[in-house]
C-alpha cells in the first residue's frame, strides 16, 4: 500500500470515529434533559432540540470536509470525511454506541420515532414486518451502513485515481 493510500485510509478511519463523538454528545444531552426535569421538558422541546443537534452536527461535518479540502486540496478525502460519517450516523451506528455507553442492551432497544425514515434501520424493520425499530433492526442497519460506508470510501479512492 502506497503512502497516499495509507493516508487516505487514515482519513477514512477518522470519519468512522465521528459517530463516537456524536454518541458522547447524545449521552450528555440525555443527562441535560434529566437535569432539566426529565421527559416532560424533553417532549416539549424535542423537535427544536433534535433540529439543533443534527443541524449542528451536519454543519460541523460539512465544515470539517470543507476545511480539509481547502487545506489539503484532496476532494476524495474531503468527501470521505463528509459522506462516510453521515452514512454511519443515518445507519444507526451512533445509536448503538449511545446505547452501549448508557448500558442499554440492544435487545431492549425500541425506536418508534425513527420508523418513518428511509435509512437502513427503518428499512430493515419494515422488511422484518416490525412496526417500530428494534435492537436487531438497528444492529443489522448499522452493519449495512458500516459495509456501505467502506465501499463508498473504496469507490472514492478509485475515483481519486
Amino acid at each position: 500500500m502506497k503512502i497516499a493510500e495509507r493516508r487516505y485510509w487514515k482519513v477514512v478511519g477518522v470519519a468512522y470515529l465521528i459517530p463516537l463523538f456524536f454518541a458522547i454528545l447524545d449521552v450528555i444531552g440525555s443527562r441535560m434533559w434529566i437535569a432539566a426535569g426529565g421527559s416532560e421538558p424533553y417532549l416539549a422541546a424535542e423537535g427544536l432540540y433534535m433540529m439543533q443537534f443534527w443541524s449542528f452536527g451536519y454543519l460541523l461535518i460539512g465544515l470539517i470536509g470543507l476545511t480539509y479540502y481547502i487545506t489539503r486540496g484532496d476532494l476524495s478525502e474531503a468527501l470521505a470525511l463528509v459522506l462516510v460519517p453521515i452514512l454511519l450516523l443515518r445507519s444507526g451506528v451512533e445509536d448503538i454506541i449511545y446505547f452501549f455507553i448508557k448500558g442499554i442492551p440492544l435487545p431492549e432497544v425500541v425506536m418508534p420515532w425513527s420508523m418513518n425514515t428511509p435509512w437502513p434501520p427503518a428499512l430493515v424493520a419494515r422488511l422484518m414486518g416490525h412496526e417500530q425499530i428494534l435492537g436487531t433492526d438497528l444492529a443489522i442497519g448499522a452493519g449495512v451502513g458500516i459495509i456501505l460506508a467502506y465501499f463508498l470510501a473504496k469507490w472514492l479512492w478509485r475515483v481519486k485515481g
